[in-house]
């Protein structure tokens, strides 16, 4: 088990978006991914990889940035650094596929 992250971005049509990271891997400490929902937590509909290799990935937390930009800080590469990237999450409800800039 890992410590993840969860945060309310905003009001949607069907309840409130919110984004939640964590690692998709349920033996090991890898695979960190942020996923999104559109209603509330109900259903997370989008999972998009953040760190998808065979490096430990730990502790995260994410931030709304505003202007539909979602921050992301975390440990990876074993837990000898630490990471920051950003999310446009907002594309994810107009294109179907947000981008990420690390």
């Amino acid at each position: 088990v890992c410590e993840g992250s969860i945060v309310t971005l905003g009001p949607g049509k069907r309840g409130y978006v919110m984004a939640f990271c964590n690692n998709a891997d349920t033996v090991s400490r890898k695979d960190l991914t942020i996923r999104i929902s559109l209603d509330g937590a109900r259903h997370w509909t989008s999972a998009y990889p953040v760190e998808a290799d065979t490096t430990g990935t730990g502790y995260s937390d994410l931030v709304p940035l505003g202007g539909g930009r979602l921050g992301l800080l975390y440990e990876r590469d074993d837990y000898r650094q630490i990471g920051f990237m950003t999310l446009l999450w907002r594309d994810e409800r107009r294109r179907g596929s947000p981008r990420a800039r690390k």
